[in-house]
């Protein structure tokens, strides 16, 4: 699984790093972007089948890089997951539709387990079912 970090913040690339060895998933490539701007070129170059992005950069803000991204055709169906330092009902709201989960920060292994086990639902059963069986046990009911 290729996974696409993008935070400015290099304690937050370490702290969502850690979370997703922790679940030792199967052929993990994790590729990191400090900012928007690259992250658009790393999901240009294509296979990226995660999306794990901060909120709030200086070159784009994150919000507006899932907007970009949902928009763009081809990267609609990429599962994304926004970090937040505060997750609000209007933050989430804005989310929703686009599919993308929210997770709060600093990430942790079961927040970030659950945010997972939601933007991979209604993924090919096969993927979901590798990436569920490396989860957390509280998690893996969000799969089925």
């Amino acid at each position: 699984m290729r996974i696409l970090i993008v935070d400015d913040s290099h304690v937050a690339v370490q702290q969502v790093r850690r979370c997703l060895e922790g679940f030792d998933l199967e052929d993990l490539q994790v590729v990191v972007a400090d900012n928007g701007i690259l992250a658009l070129g790393c999901l240009g170059s294509g296979g990226i089948d995660l999306l794990i992005t901060g909120d709030n950069m200086l070159q784009i803000n994150d919000p507006q890089l899932v907007s970009a991204i949902h928009d763009a055709g081809a990267l609609l169906a990429l599962p994304t997951i926004l970090m937040a330092p505060a997750v609000s009902p209007g933050l989430v709201a804005l989310m929703q539709p686009l599919g993308v989960a929210v997770v709060a920060k600093p990430v942790t292994p079961d927040g970030l387990s659950r945010a997972m086990a939601q933007v991979l639902a209604g993924r090919p059963r096969k993927k979901a079912k590798m990436v569920a069986s490396k989860l957390p046990q509280t998690t893996r009911a969000h799969l089925r």
